[in-house]
């Protein structure tokens, strides 16, 4: 029989407890290393401005307002407290409560950088072992997927509308020219511009040295026009060798405020607004519509047009009232001076029409409440007679029965009775008369245009109303489908006498 000293182990023993320790992970100097002690967990309210003074000005320009979003909510409770499924909410409420602004998508950025935040700051934690990498709870969190971006090129037209368009309105043609011929050549954002200096200027290679977002230096080729003008800049302008090179008339170095100045300039003068005025108009049209948007005080009257393929096309706008004849006249005038002349059938031998839905709200508002719906069932029907001699009947009979209780609304029913039964008189098939009936198509247009201003809050004048108007048009013009029925075009510009 085999006998060992009391508190030694034998080597079966040994043995096993190796395998266990292996099976743990651990090693016999494991059992021997003193325990580390962790400091404790600060709160958000303590270790939020730490890391925002270690970080770099650009993380914290991106982050600290993110930062003061997670002190607002959670500036009281400790690091390691907030949960993934906490995190999600948070990101939530901040999509809702963001600022909407013309790019806006849905609050996905701020989402986006709220998460970021987090983890930019748990990434300090883990380094300052308050917290282990697995208790991470922000890289448990999945930022939202990237959008295709909405961003496009600047087509070489339009480039030089800009380069023109700066150089011609301000105090400093040779600044406002140089600027976006830089940027053009470079693309550099304004922090590199201002930070380039003479001694950054290689006139025997034509680079230019590029100091920018995030500490990245660069190289960057350009054209021996813009070197010779860079270089003549800063001779005239007497920029030091080390100091910034774009400068005043005067000689002080510029600062974003320039560029803030030189966008509302380009805001303002680009030629949106010329393009619907004075721009030549060559469209072979079957339809044109006319109705009014209000902005502030000021009234536009806007024209669409609908041509042959069933495309719509914003043509133009001016200042003024639908119920003004002369503003109108002048305004299809202008139409016409403008180009389309050579749809001078249109304008020549007109087949008017007037919009049913409004004739129907017109009377209505003119009668009480009891009447208002009846009268309005009664002329729905009319419209939709099998014939426009029937429908002219019931509604004729429909304006004697009020003639002698509510003359106000039998003289709106009379008015323009005809022309609200165009369509049927046409004979147009169902599909594209629910379209011409009503005025969705203008409407869409309009609905655009005010939601492209929708940040406007003072309308300073009839030429801004003008301006945002002008350029919600052009950009409704970029949405637009073809309307429904437009199959049936051709045969509705036979029936109205006008072939081509």
């Amino acid at each position: 029989m085999t006998t060992h000293a009391p508190g030694t182990a034998t080597t079966t023993e040994l043995d096993v407890a190796r395998l266990i320790l292996a099976r743990m992970g651990l090693s016999p100097a494991d059992l021997l290393a003193t325990p580390k002690v962790r400091p404790p967990v600060p709160t958000f309210a303590k270790y939020i401005p730490l890391i925002s003074a270690a970080v770099t000005d650009c993380t914290r320009r991106v982050f600290g307002s993110y930062w003061n979003r997670i002190l607002e909510h959670w500036g009281d409770r400790h690091l390691d407290e907030p949960t993934p499924s906490q995190i999600k909410q948070l990101v939530e409420h901040v999509k809702v409560t963001v600022v909407a602004r013309r790019n806006a998508r849905g609050g996905r950025g701020a989402g986006e950088h709220l998460i970021a935040a987090l983890r930019c700051l748990y990434r300090y934690a883990e380094d300052d072992g308050l917290i282990e990498p697995a208790d991470n709870p922000a890289s448990k969190v999945a930022k939202p997927h990237l959008l295709p971006s909405t961003r496009r090129a600047v087509a070489e037209a339009r480039l030089g509308e800009i380069n023109h368009t700066a150089t011609t309105t301000g105090n400093d043609p040779a600044l406002d020219s140089l600027l976006p011929r830089l940027h053009t050549e470079t693309a550099c954002r304004r922090g590199g511009a201002l930070a380039l200096r003479p001694q950054d200027l290689d006139p025997t290679q034509c680079l230019i040295y590029l100091r920018e977002k995030g500490d990245t230096l660069r190289w960057q080729p350009v054209s021996p026009t813009l070197m010779a003008h860079l270089q003549r800049h800063a001779d005239e302008r007497h920029a030091p060798r080390e100091g910034q090179l774009l400068r005043y008339a005067d000689g002080r170095p510029i600062t974003t405020r320039r560029y803030d100045h030189l966008w509302t300039r380009l805001g303002k003068h680009l030629p949106a607004l010329s393009e619907l005025l004075v721009a030549p108009l060559a469209l072979d049209l079957v339809a044109l519509m006319i109705d009014g948007v209000h902005f502030g005080e000021h009234v536009c009257v806007v024209a669409l047009g609908i041509g042959i393929d069933g495309t719509k096309h914003p043509l133009a706008l001016v200042e003024g009232s639908t119920e003004n004849t002369t503003t109108v006249t002048e305004f299809l005038v202008g139409l016409r001076a403008r180009g389309l002349d050579s749809t001078r059938p249109i304008f020549d031998h007109p087949v008017i029409g007037r919009r049913q839905l409004h004739k129907i709200r017109n009377v209505a508002d003119k009668l009480p409440d009891h009447l208002a719906s009846t009268v309005t069932k009664r002329m729905r029907t009319a419209y939709h007679a099998e014939s426009a001699l029937t429908a002219q009947a019931q509604l004729e009979a429909l304006a004697r029965e009020l003639d002698r209780t509510h003359p106000g609304a039998t003289a709106s029913l009379r008015e323009g009775m005809a022309e609200t039964l165009t369509v049927l008189r046409l004979g147009v098939p169902p599909t594209l008369a629910r379209t011409l009936r009503s005025t969705n198509s203008i409407e869409s247009m309009i609905s655009i245009a005010r939601t492209h201003c929708r940040n406007v809050k003072h309308w300073q004048n009839g030429q801004m109303a003008l301006r945002w108007c002008a350029a919600g048009m052009t950009e409704a013009g970029k949405q637009f489908r073809r309307i429904n029925g437009h199959l049936h075009l051709p045969a509705l510009q036979r029936r109205t006498g006008h072939p081509r």
